[in-house]
């Protein structure tokens, strides 16, 4: 299967989330493809493949910085994307609890307007309990893949 994961990542945990995620993949024999979401336009997603995003949350709330542009364009152009299948995953940490998870579920709602085609539920991370992040990435992985196929 062909996956592009895309991260927006503040401090590096949703980059290295995507990485480790794009490994075990990779290793599982999928064809896989990590990408900071810094530059990429909607364009650049791929009708043929599970697009993947990890982001994290920063300030009160918002998408990390290296996800600015690709929110600017959604947000402002409106892109058709109606052909595109994608699944999103946020890290966040219930310490912040007005704004947890906030940056993946602004992600998603722009996504969503363009005409995106979501694929199972957003997976969550909470930083602040006792589950490692690629354990649960993973499992919320295998569900949504599952869905897909």
């Amino acid at each position: 299967m062909k996956i592009n994961i895309y991260h927006a990542s503040q401090l590096g945990m949703a980059e290295e989330t995507s990485e480790n995620l794009g490994d075990h993949l990779t290793a599982l024999n999928h064809d896989v493809v990590v990408n900071d979401l810094n530059g990429i336009d909607p364009s650049d997603l791929s009708h043929e493949a599970l697009n993947i995003f990890i982001s994290s949350t920063t300030g009160s709330g918002q998408v990390p910085d290296n996800g600015w542009f690709f929110m600017d364009v959604l947000e402002q152009q409106q892109p058709d994307l109606s052909n595109v299948n994608f699944a999103i995953f946020g890290l966040g940490d219930t310490g912040y609890d007005e704004t947890y998870n906030m940056g993946s579920e602004l992600m998603l709602a722009a996504l969503k307007s363009c005409g995106a085609k979501q694929i199972g539920d957003r997976g969550l991370h909470d930083a602040s309990g006792d589950e490692d992040v690629d354990d649960v990435v993973e499992v919320w992985t295998r569900d949504i893949m599952a869905l897909y196929a």
